[in-house]
């Protein structure tokens, strides 16, 4: 008898553009011909809006499953007390929504973070015997890496409340970044989990893919897909190729709303920075017009991951160059499709002295017999085994 599944995806649904892997999931799961019900929030995280009723109800009209919305509490920081309370109050109506809608053959999926939610979903295991499946995609508090003071203090402590007294209670793991598993032995020492990155839909990029690059010989160009959010910081590779025609930067995700955007427009004023382009937030077709004018995806985040954006410049054949020594460089280094190098300026500079058109051919030529690894069709067959397991 085919499960029960629910995904809570608090801040991913059909209607959210930024992030769609579960959303994908659900559709796969009920091509399989799973029964699923799929809930998530009326607040658009990475625009920082509610959706209207119009929207959600497009969105229920379109999913091939029952799309269940719960109303939830705004925030205009990623980084604040109104986000933890905004948080707490979803887990909470998620774990009085789902009571009432599961069972002992019922698999719940949800992702690693709010932590409050974790916490709800073993209390739910433990009261009704359901399975619950963590998507390990991001680790908190540990994304506060770098960050001090009283507020990272409260928040470090908060978290660990909550997941030392429920991740030990959860039977199935997966991770998008090896790292992570050191976070999940942290607080469950006796857990394991399978590693599944987060991969690519070969729908999304199908059309672009069928016309090659047509980026310039006569200069390297180089694209960040980032908000310039905390964890995001693009200052050293700027800094490094200012006003180099050997080079371009080429920024798209930004919105003016970044935590970072202030340093960024201060940088360009003070240096006259004529080689940078930022094209703001772009919907999928634009983004594929840029993108097949660049040469280079940049990976500038702070904190350990492989993020979404990895596998963006996967899907598109663009080899990949990692700031700092994480679950990123590690990756890009193992299959030979990129290179890393130290977070800082001087770094950035020995790279841009090296780099050129040959190798960035020759680390082409190895993404494109590489890439069906990291379909979401073969994705999400390894989810599925983990369901079934």
């Amino acid at each position: 008898m085919k499960k029960n599944i629910i995904i809570v995806g608090m801040t991913e649904s059909i209607m959210t553009s930024r992030g769609n892997r579960h959303p994908s999931l659900a559709t796969y799961l009920v091509n399989k011909g799973y029964k699923l019900h799929y809930v998530s929030s009326n607040f658009y995280h990475s625009e920082k809006r509610w959706f209207t009723d119009i929207e959600i109800k497009n969105a229920q009209s379109k999913a091939d499953y029952d799309l269940h919305i719960l109303n939830k509490i705004g925030y205009k920081k990623n980084i604040s007390a109104m986000r933890v309370l905004s948080n707490l109050a979803f887990s909470i109506k998620s774990y009085l929504f789902l009571k009432k809608h599961i069972n002992t053959e019922t698999i719940l999926i949800i992702p690693s973070r709010p932590v409050e939610l974790i916490y709800f979903a073993s209390v739910l295991r433990k009261k009704y015997k359901i399975s619950v499946l963590v998507d390990i995609q991001d680790i908190w508090p540990d994304m506060l890496v770098n960050k001090s003071g009283i507020a990272t203090y409260v928040f470090t402590k908060y978290c660990n409340y909550f997941l030392k007294r429920s991740l030990k209670y959860i039977d199935k793991f997966i991770h998008v970044a090896p790292s992570f598993q050191d976070w999940l032995k942290r607080y469950s020492p006796t857990s394991s989990s399978k590693f599944v990155p987060l991969g690519f839909e070969e729908d999304r990029w199908e059309v672009i893919n069928s016309t090659p690059n047509v980026s310039s010989k006569n200069k390297i160009t180089f694209l960040v897909i980032a908000q310039l959010t905390f964890q995001f910081d693009i200052m050293p590779l700027l800094d490094a190729l200012k006003n180099n025609n050997s080079f371009e930067l080429v920024l798209v995700g930004e919105d003016g709303k970044g935590e970072r955007y202030g340093e960024l427009i201060s940088f360009l004023k003070a240096h006259n920075v004529k080689n940078f382009k930022n094209h703001g937030y772009l919907n999928t077709v634009n983004l594929k017009k840029i993108m097949k004018t660049c040469d280079i995806g940049v990976v500038p985040m702070i904190s350990t991951s492989i993020p979404n954006k990895v596998f963006d410049y996967i899907a598109n054949d663009m080899p990949i160059y990692v700031l700092g020594q994480n679950d990123s460089s590690d990756f890009v280094k193992k299959y030979g499709i990129g290179w890393s190098t130290e977070f800082n300026t001087d770094g950035v500079k020995n790279f841009l002295n090296k780099i050129n058109h040959k190798d960035i051919e020759d680390k082409r030529l190895k993404l494109t017999n590489i890439k069906n690894e990291f379909n979401r069709h073969n994705i999400h067959k390894k989810i599925l085994n983990e369901i079934d397991s």
